[in-house]
């Protein structure tokens, strides 16, 4: 009941008393009948859309009425009838949410296609469809067919991945995508390095970038136990269908009996996973490389990211991150990721995270998401638009040089973390001073709250709610029934 108690206090008083209002790269200032954009990320405007500009103003005065949906915009901005594509973001949780709001501060009309009963970014007064795949795809075969047979209002428009899953079907079935939607993503042959993780280890092994010990694999087809010094890391194979069957990235074994229930599950379903050394050092020893390449191998954006903490901790995703400023760090980052992006010719966006090993200070690299993350939201409110360039480089051919501008200290996901403060402060020996570090910025932003549309961080919380008293429920049957018994 504490624990709960104080979740509410921090979660209604720490926005409002931080004074978090979400500056820079999503807002617009209308002066009289014009409009200046604060923002030096790729400017659609440059490309002779003059033609466009009254829907951008009418878009941007719609920004400022936090209580309305934009809807002015919506109806006169028809795919079907001109010819700036719409932008089609696959997934509806964080990473989809940030990628909408980039997307629409360009002017751009988009639409969220939801693939989780837990998606949320359809709630926001920036997208101008929520498309609810009925049913909903269980795999990217299913995805790709339902995005053929239902998404028809959006033929044409831009296919943005802002998940493995969705990745996966726009390589896998981009020919097939590709004669309805614009599908801008290598071939599943190049894809395909980064999202099965031996493929990546043995790409990792080609180009020397050092990797965690891997002791072998288990699983399905694979052996039963292996000669592991404990505590250690099964990290699966498959990540998408190892978190749709257990609803975490990774296990972390500390004895015999837990790797042997590990072995079961695994078999059961039908997945194999790596043993991998668990690498020593916190959560503030993560990296992330992000950068896009075009398709002649041309890096024209880069943003480096320091992770200061995760949630869940160790092997979640980053709930506070700051940009890094290290250049000895960020030159060995950079040079790690391009060799591997460019040993299997990819192109597009690219995310390497990378520990630092605490015994001897080498930087590990843990995985590559190819696709929009959780992270390179700091980089959009430092100027870089990732989203914007995928859109521009699918939509015109052409993508410009871009720079980080100064921009917030720190991002913070303010449910992740508070929860990750409820049950993991005491255990990682944080104090509370030290856990409210980051909140005493006073240029920071939030993953998901803004003032101006606030909709989706209680759509966020909603879902959240739902999921504590689910399982409450199921511990009160559990614990009811071991009484009776």
């Amino acid at each position: 009941m504490k624990r709960v108690t104080t979740l509410l206090i921090l979660l209604l008083f720490t926005p409002i008393a931080q004074g978090a209002v979400l500056e820079g790269a999503l807002e617009n200032i209308i002066d009289g009948d014009t409009i200046s954009m604060q923002s030096n990320t790729v400017r659609l405007e440059d490309i002779d859309m003059a033609k466009y500009s009254h829907r951008c103003k009418d878009y941007s005065i719609r920004l400022y009425a936090p209580w309305r949906r934009i809807t002015k915009v919506e109806s006169s901005f028809n795919m079907s009838t001109h010819s700036l594509p719409s932008a089609v973001v696959l997934g509806g949780w964080v990473t989809g949410l940030w990628t909408a709001r980039a997307l629409a501060q360009e002017g751009i009309r988009v639409a969220v296609v939801h693939t989780h009963s837990d998606d949320f970014a359809g709630s926001s007064r920036h997208v101008a469809r929520t498309i609810r795949l009925r049913p909903a795809p269980v795999n990217p075969a299913q995805l790709a067919e339902r995005l053929l047979s239902q998404g028809g209002g959006f033929t044409g428009g831009i296919l943005i991945p802002t998940s493995d899953f969705a990745l996966e079907a726009l390589s896998r079935f981009r020919d097939d995508l590709s004669c309805k939607f614009r599908v801008h993503v290598p071939a599943w042959e190049i894809v395909r390095r980064f999202l099965d993780k031996s493929e990546t280890a043995t790409l990792a092994r080609e180009v020397g970038v050092p990797r965690p010990t891997t002791f072998g694999l288990i699983g399905a087809g694979a052996s039963d136990a292996v000669d592991a010094p404990v505590p250690f890391v099964v990290k699966p194979l498959d990540s998408r269908r190892f978190s749709q069957a257990f609803g975490r990235k990774l296990w972390i074994v500390k004895c015999p009996e837990k790797l042997r229930r590990c072995v079961e599950k695994l078999r059961m379903a039908g997945l194999k996973a790596s043993v991998e050394a668990l690498i020593p050092g916190g959560d503030d020893k993560s990296y992330n490389y992000t950068a896009y390449v075009d398709t002649n191998g041309q890096v024209k954006a880069e943003f480096l990211i320091h992770k200061l903490r995760k949630y869940p901790p160790r092997y979640g995703i980053g709930s506070v991150i700051t940009p890094l400023l290290d250049k000895a760090t960020a030159t060995r980052l950079s040079e790690a990721t391009l060799a591997m992006v460019r040993r299997v010719g990819y192109f597009g966006l690219v995310s390497a995270e990378f520990k630092q090993d605490a015994r001897d200070g080498r930087l590990l690299l843990m995985e590559i998401n190819a696709r929009c993350s959780f992270v390179q939201q700091l980089a959009w409110k430092h100027g870089v638009n990732y989203p914007a360039l995928l859109y521009r480089e699918a939509a015109f051919g052409e993508v410009p040089y871009l720079r980080a501008t100064p921009g917030p200290q720190v991002l913070i996901h303010l449910k992740n973390d508070l929860l990750g403060a409820l049950f993991f402060r005491a255990s990682e020996g944080l104090t509370w001073k030290e856990y409210l570090g980051p909140y005493r910025y006073d240029n920071k932003c939030y993953a998901v709250w803004c003032w101006r549309d606030p909709w989706p961080f209680f759509v966020e919380w909603s879902h959240m709610t739902g999921l504590v008293l689910r399982r409450a429920r199921m511990l009160g049957r559990r614990s009811g029934n071991s009484w009776r018994a």
